[in-house]
């Protein structure tokens, strides 16, 4: 496992919003670890903006989520001066996939297949109106999450 770097520039309040936006279009290789950046811009009026960037492929919105209540977590501790407690996993990433791997080749797994197929067999399909034409051609054009936590929030 690759450590990722923090990496910590200190520019201007003009001009913040061009650098973190070429801070986040910076393509990250897939063939080279570590697979994430991270880097905290501290802006001379003391704002501090955390970027993390990753590429889609080694997260879904269910380990975003969990990424970003354990980064809270541990500002929140750090921010009442306080050492952040992390649980250990205790099964490696590896290990879920070979035991998920594992399960498909058990009876009951197809035979709950086969329960659903049969329960589904015949069900209309439901057709969803788009909100806007799709392209024919996929574009692979992601979606950029940006919020910020104001400093009195942190200090309720």
């Amino acid at each position: 496992m690759a450590n990722v770097d923090l990496r910590i520039e200190d520019i201007e309040e003009e001009g913040a919003q061009e650098k973190i936006v070429l801070e986040i279009n910076q393509i990250i290789p897939l063939d080279k670890l570590p697979l994430i950046r991270a880097k905290l811009f501290r802006i001379k009026n003391g704002e501090q903006i955390l970027v993390i960037v990753q590429p889609h492929i080694i997260t879904d919105g269910w380990s975003l989520k969990i990424i970003r209540e354990e980064l809270f977590k541990c500002y929140s501790m750090l921010f009442r001066k306080q050492s952040p407690r992390m649980t250990n996993i205790k099964i490696s990433y590896f290990e879920y996939i070979d035991k998920m791997g594992s399960l498909t080749k058990k009876k009951k797994y197809f035979s709950d297949i086969n329960y659903w197929k049969n329960k589904l067999d015949g069900i209309q399909k439901l057709h969803f109106p788009y909100d806007y034409a799709r392209n024919n051609v996929e574009t692979f054009s992601g979606r950029r999450q940006t919020f910020l936590i104001k400093q009195d929030l942190f200090k309720k």
